[in-house]
């Protein structure tokens, strides 16, 4: 048997410049949450349909499974589900579901139906919530409160790729209950259709929409006024968590005892700054008074009952 020269020589060629198998390295920017994982990376933008483009849309992953159905015929036969949300980060965003025999096919189909189905966010100052609120869905409980500028997003990832998409910088919101991605996202955009501008909560109650911020020193800032005159009664004040929250309250877990608070120098500290505590909160008591009232009275006499004389 003959060995050709030249089947070998190509053979050699195929063996070096087939090297190493090395996975593709994603830019940082389009990784997912966990990096090789399909969840929380972009799809690109939807397709155009006629006249509507949609290049300023990105569309991120949000649930990714495969899904197996036994089949007379074909036996176990395997199938892709994707579900994803687009946004254009101006208040405009929307979320489906698709299916298909492969990743590519399944993303196409669920990132053009999400951009059918398109749903308007209202936004305050365009970066945060007008008002806290609580939602659910299912097994799903979900608290969203509004921050100051330059606070951030801390909340859960799911949460703050839909608060990138919608346009939303400043939030704070909690999870209780069950995690599942599409009840955590379809209960978090029924909480934003539902919340009521500031002129829309003038409207409903009648009262005036003042909000004291800590960084104003408490003074009171008018965000809203009813266009007839005031129902309520003078004076009154009403927390505008109590119209939201119908009637819960958000588990605050009690705080652990920091490492260095059991050493002896930890109390000789505190110590030294009992003379200064509670400074700061009467300093904001004091601004709260002169804001309501204009007058501020630091040490109140003592009263004295008045005697008769005989």
């Amino acid at each position: 048997m003959t060995v050709s020269l030249q089947r070998l020589e190509r053979l050699a060629e195929a063996r070096s410049k087939r090297g190493r198998f090395r996975r593709l390295k994603l830019n940082a920017f389009d990784r997912g949450w966990t990096g090789g994982k399909l969840g929380g990376r972009s799809v690109g933008s939807p397709d155009s349909v006629q006249d509507f483009d949609f290049s300023s849309f990105d569309t991120r992953v949000i649930e990714h499974r495969n899904v197996f159905k036994m089949t007379s015929t074909f036996g176990r036969k395997k199938s892709v589900r994707v579900f994803v949300v687009t946004g254009n980060g101006n208040g405009v965003a929307g979320f489906a579901l698709g299916k298909g025999p492969t990743v590519q096919q399944a993303q196409r189909l669920a990132k053009n139906r999400a951009a059918q189905r398109l749903l308007f966010a209202e936004r305050f100052e365009g970066r945060t919530v007008f008002h806290d609120f609580y939602q659910e869905y299912y097994f799903t409980k979900l608290w969203v409160e509004r921050r100051p500028p330059g606070f951030g997003l801390q909340c859960h990832r799911i949460i703050r790729t839909l608060c990138q998409l919608v346009g939303i910088r400043d939030l704070y919101a909690k999870v209780e209950g069950s995690i599942h991605p599409q009840n955590l996202a379809k209960a978090f955009f029924l909480g934003l259709l539902k919340q009521e501008t500031h002129a829309q909560l003038a409207e409903r109650t009648g009262m005036h929409v003042i909000e004291r911020s800590v960084l104003r020193q408490t003074f009171p800032v008018l965000l809203a006024s009813p266009s007839h005159h005031v129902s309520a009664s003078p004076g009154l004040e009403r927390d505008v968590k109590e119209l939201y929250a119908q009637g819960r309250i958000r588990l605050q877990k009690r705080r652990q005892p920091k490492f260095f608070e059991k050493l002896k120098s930890w109390h000789i500290r505190k110590r030294i700054l009992l003379r200064r505590r509670n400074q700061s909160a009467s300093q904001m008591e004091r601004l709260s008074l002169l804001a309501d009232t204009g007058v501020v009275t630091l040490y109140p006499k003592p009263f004295t009952a008045k005697t008769e004389s005989a």
